[in-house]
């Protein structure tokens, strides 16, 4: 299943796997991603998929690329990756890319799944890159993220920030953080 791993490695990602419900398609290659020597996989954490901060609607596309590193038959979780991941994508950040909080009752049809906050639909960017600088340690930054991309003064932002901590203490990596 996983090219260049040995028998014990792949009985060890495989069980990895297991436990944490991974979906074939929510994981990648087991590699040296970083080139440090150890064996890397990237999971996908669907934590804010189906949650709603007090909305009935269904939350769909945000996500944060979790990286977990193998070492001593076991994985943890590689934060100097998932921060150096983070980074490119803040520092792929466009002048189009879209930070507002749309009024959900603006949209008259959506067609996808959507990420809501008190009736707003949350750029799913926000979610995926504080989400990532969180696991990696570095809630600062995180914070400092937010305030600069943050654009409606008319939010309250201070919840929308404990929403979103709470939120993200509840996925099932969030133990590896510790």
């Amino acid at each position: 299943m996983f090219a260049g791993c040995s028998s014990e490695e792949e009985d060890v990602v495989n069980r990895f796997l297991s436990d944490h419900s991974v979906k074939d398609y929510m994981h990648g290659e087991f590699k040296d991603l970083d080139n440090d020597g150890y064996k890397e996989m990237y999971i996908i954490d669907g934590n804010f998929h189906y949650y709603t901060m007090r909305t009935p609607y269904f939350r769909g596309t945000p996500h944060a690329l979790l990286y977990f590193e193998y070492s001593s038959n076991s994985f943890k979780l590689d934060k100097e990756l998932i921060y150096s991941e983070a980074m490119k994508d803040i520092n792929n950040i466009t002048e189009s890319d879209n930070w507002d909080f749309i009024p959900i009752g603006d949209l008259t049809s959506v067609t996808t799944q959507v990420t809501v906050w008190e009736g707003y639909l949350t750029p799913p960017k926000l979610i995926s890159i504080t989400s990532a600088l969180m696991f990696s340690g570095r809630e600062q930054e995180a914070k400092k993220f937010l305030n600069s991309v943050w654009t409606d003064d008319s939010l309250n932002k201070e919840s929308y920030w404990q929403e979103f901590k709470e939120q993200l203490a509840e996925s099932k990596y969030w133990k590896y953080t510790g």
